[in-house]
């Protein structure tokens, strides 16, 4: 998310309250989805943000996919020269 505060040029309402921002008001833009965000609204995004997503050892173990890689394309070889 590319994330500005500035002055709109504009009117437009928040993405998350939906209250309504008049033209020249000070809210930030998000150029990335092209909405925009109340400041109080902002600031509880960003205060969520720096919580932690998921808590040690709930997520797999770092590269696990990876490492099944090699056996998984492998098989879809063998599966492509068997059919053709």
């Amino acid at each position: 998310m590319s994330l500005k505060q500035m002055a709109l040029r504009h009117a437009g309402a928040c993405r998350v309250c939906g209250v309504a921002l008049p033209a020249k008001t000070t809210a930030v833009y998000d150029f990335t989805a092209k909405n925009v965000l109340c400041l109080s609204c902002h600031g509880d995004e960003t205060s969520r943000r720096d919580e932690p997503v998921a808590r040690p050892g709930e997520l797999a173990a770092a590269g696990v996919a990876n490492r099944r890689g090699p056996d998984r394309r492998v098989g879809e070889r063998r599966r492509a020269s068997d059919a053709g």
